[in-house]
């Protein structure tokens, strides 16, 4: 494979990984790792009932749980589905989750998972290699499915298999950066996937999955109740006794919620957060910046006068970034690098 042809399908399968991670992938910010890609998360102390965590999130509409389409329900890809391993922004370490632990071998063309023993799905049956082999095979017969994984298959992925309570993947050729690809690819239920004749359009409303909040409660226009999973692997998660989410209009509308300590946590970018959030109640309203993705400009290079090196050189050397972090910002980020 051509470094530009792998260039451009990484391209895509990060653009799609950006779409899938800026849903609401901030519920379990506290509970499934840190998988969050926004502009700010803000927590507030409110008066939670019964240790219920109360969310902003978007219109609550289709009830669709399928966590391979671009904008699934609040909590499907986070909270719900799990992936075999997670990389922690915060601490820049690969933490083990449905997976305890992976392996290089061949000279980097095989890669091999451990399955995590005594995991079940929130129906209690269990969960195995089969499952994540299932998974990726699906994402092979259907490439309109979106994860993680999307275009593994076109590109470095040769084969998946079940070794006992392994699962191997074998490349095409050497792409050590795959995985990542692989190991934050969403798994679901062989049991509950092998019959649905189009999981492209599945809508999946009645989700069978390993994660911490799975049980659906309540559903309607306004809001959605997510209690725990009875079957959880990890003793003692969630913290919580379960998330309602509360269908609000925009970032305006879930600020005044988080001011007013109706809500608990929530996600988006607020303008001039420490005068506007944090100042009115320093003791219980706190906010983090992820640093998971970055502020692109991108000019059309086959056009004038951006067709030429020196002119998208020159523009690049003329910007001060470090002023438009602290103007745009207020100095909550860094300006990126070709490391970060």
């Amino acid at each position: 494979m051509s470094e530009g042809k792998r260039d451009a399908v990484r391209e895509l399968r990060l653009s799609r990984r950006k779409l899938l991670m800026s849903g609401d992938a901030l519920a379990m910010g506290m509970s499934t790792a840190d998988l969050v890609s926004r502009a700010g998360l803000a927590s507030a102390a409110g008066n939670s009932v019964d240790g219920i965590l109360r969310l902003g999130g978007p219109a609550i509409n289709i009830r669709n749980f399928n966590p391979f389409v671009a904008q699934p329900m609040t909590g499907t890809t986070v909270g719900m589905y799990e992936p075999m391993m997670i990389y922690n922004y915060v601490t820049k370490k690969i933490v083990p989750w449905l997976a305890t632990g992976y392996s290089w071998s061949n000279s980097n063309l095989k890669l091999t998972f451990q399955i995590r023993p005594n995991v079940r799905w929130s129906d209690g049956r269990p969960f195995s290699a089969k499952d994540v082999v299932f998974t990726f095979e699906t994402m092979k017969r259907f490439p309109g499915l979106l994860g993680f994984a999307s275009g593994v298959w076109d590109t470095y992925l040769a084969s998946v298999s079940a070794e006992d309570s392994n699962v191997v993947f074998n490349f095409k050729e050497k792409y050590t950066p795959g995985l990542y690809d692989l190991m934050h690819q969403l798994i679901v239920p062989e049991h509950g996937w092998s019959s649905v004749a189009n999981p492209v359009t599945f809508q999946n409303p009645d989700p069978v999955a390993t994660g911490p909040l799975t049980r659906i409660a309540s559903f309607n226009a306004e809001h959605m109740l997510l209690l725990p999973n009875e079957h959880y692997w990890q003793k003692g998660r969630p913290l919580v006794k379960g998330a309602r989410y509360t269908a609000m209009a925009g970032n305006e509308q879930r600020l005044q919620a988080l001011i007013t300590n109706t809500l608990d946590w929530g996600g988006g970018y607020i303008p001039n957060i420490d005068k506007v959030y944090v100042h009115p109640d320093p003791s219980h309203h706190h906010f983090w910046w992820p640093l998971s993705g970055m502020v692109d400009l991108v000019v059309n290079h086959t056009r004038p006068p951006f067709d030429q090196l020196k002119v998208r050189q020159a523009l690049s050397l003329a910007m001060d970034r470090e002023a438009m972090v602290q103007a745009a910002l207020q100095g909550h980020s860094k300006v990126a690098d070709i490391t970060n």
